[in-house]
């Protein structure tokens, strides 16, 4: 394969992860990195719930009392 058609796959490739310039240790890492943020994301989200949960046990206290 010419040089420069092996660069240009190499530089396509690392932008849709087909054949990644860095090897496959870094596309692993890559999946680590995803799976720690949706863990995030997951989190902000069940903290979001309880948020608005205990704001609506408030709303009901605070109307039950009116």
């Amino acid at each position: 394969m010419r040089k420069k058609t092996k660069n240009i796959l190499l530089g396509i490739g690392s932008l849709v992860d087909i054949m990644p310039a860095d090897g496959l240790n870094k596309a692993i890492t890559r999946l680590h990195v995803r799976d720690d943020i949706a863990s995030h994301f997951g989190r902000v989200g069940n903290e979001l719930k309880d948020a608005f949960r205990k704001l609506e046990n408030d709303v009901k206290t605070t109307t039950s009392k009116k």
